[in-house]
């Protein structure tokens, strides 16, 4: 039987290193930078940053991006 894998949330400025448990998208142009799964980088987090700042929207389960989801190991 698969192990279920259980999320949490995690400051920004943590999530280094982790497994995104939740999409993150910049809008515009409507792009992914963090997908379900995939590892986060020192790059992911300061593009998360750089849109904000320039004025983009991110849409994540955190507008704000405090925090995100990321996978907890079994």
């Amino acid at each position: 039987m698969p192990k279920k894998l259980v999320s949490r949330r995690v400051p920004l400025d943590l999530a280094q290193g982790l497994v995104s448990a939740e999409n993150i998208v910049s809008y515009p142009p409507g792009v992914p930078i963090l997908i379900k799964g995939f590892l986060i980088r020192k790059e992911d987090i300061d593009y998360i940053r750089e849109v904000k700042r320039a004025g983009g929207i991110i849409i994540a389960r955190d507008m704000s991006l405090r925090e995100v989801e990321v996978l907890r190991p079994p």
